[in-house]
């Protein structure tokens, strides 16, 4: 995870469970063995944008496993 994030405005429980049941699912997934990625970008949303947020600046985290199912 990058050193130069921007700060956030967020419930730090509410990220931690959410955290919390994404590995959980996909530890599931993965079985016995398997790779869990985590990831952390700063974003700019822009007016014009498609995406349904208000603009501004964010910090986008991915979760990704190499389990099968959903993509």
């Amino acid at each position: 995870i990058s050193q130069d994030l921007w700060l956030i405005q967020a419930n730090q429980g509410q990220i931690e469970q959410v955290l919390q049941n994404l590995f959980v699912n996909a530890q599931q997934a993965m079985n016995q063995s398997g790779i869990i990625k985590v990831r952390a970008d700063n974003i700019i949303i822009h007016p014009q944008s498609q995406i349904d947020l208000l603009a501004g600046m964010y910090v986008k985290l991915t979760v990704e496993d190499s389990g099968p199912g959903i993509d």
